[in-house]
């Protein structure tokens, strides 16, 4: 989402982030004296703030899946944090998985207009093929119950016989090419759109693959 040029990105969704590594964005981002800045200075009030916690612990112990969201801008209504495993309450491994992996999840409002969005972020696992497949079906599960829970009013009403309901993103790293099972089962539910594909190639920019061997693409 952007809030017009002079803004720029309203929701940032990481993964793989160190609990000294998210101190230093946000400083950075804050434009705190102490620490180098990577914005340019912000108006007073607006700041930048965070949700999420470290998946080895559910405190600070490994990496995060942090959102971060400007607080001059949104409100936050509700955050949880779910591990992707059958004991998705407490830090776990699932399946075949090769390390805990979780799901970060914020509701948030608009200040001015009041709306509601729901943002979803994830790390889906590298080893385990059976992990990011059940992982899809458990983060599936938590979108729906969310928008239900913190649908608006006004989300509820029928429209045409349909029920609406709350706005969401969902962003992370799957692990997973479009031929694979996590990526696959997600667009199965028909409850997404790939922003990819709903973006016109010639709109498109950046590199496309991230793992070691990053793949570039030239326009």
């Amino acid at each position: 989402m952007a809030e017009g040029p002079s803004v720029g990105a309203t929701f940032i969704c990481m993964q793989e982030v160190l609990h000294s590594q998210l101190q230093d964005i946000l400083a950075g981002l804050n434009d705190e004296p102490e620490k180098p800045a990577i914005s340019s200075q912000l108006p007073v009030g607006h700041r930048w703030a965070h949700i999420g916690v470290a998946r080895e612990d559910g405190k600070t112990k490994g990496e995060y899946d942090p959102i971060l969201y400007p607080s001059h801008l949104f409100k936050l209504l509700h955050f949880e944090n779910c591990w992707l495993s059958p004991t998705p309450d407490k830090p776990s491994k699932g399946w075949d998985a090769g390390s805990e992996r979780i799901l970060t999840t914020g509701v948030f409002e608009h200040k001015e207009t009041k709306k509601r969005l729901a943002v979803f972020n994830t790390h889906l696992d590298n080893a385990g093929s059976e992990a990011r497949e059940k992982s899809v079906a458990i983060i599936l599960a938590v979108i729906e119950r969310v928008c239900s829970d913190w649908a608006q009013d006004d989300y509820r009403a029928s429209v045409n016989g349909v029920k609406k309901t709350l706005n969401y993103i969902l962003s992370g790293d799957f692990n997973s090419f479009p031929t694979q099972e996590a990526y696959k089962a997600v667009v199965a539910s028909g409850s997404m759109v790939d922003i990819y594909n709903a973006i016109p190639a010639a709109r498109r920019y950046g590199n496309e693959i991230t793992f070691t061997g990053i793949q570039t693409r030239h326009r």
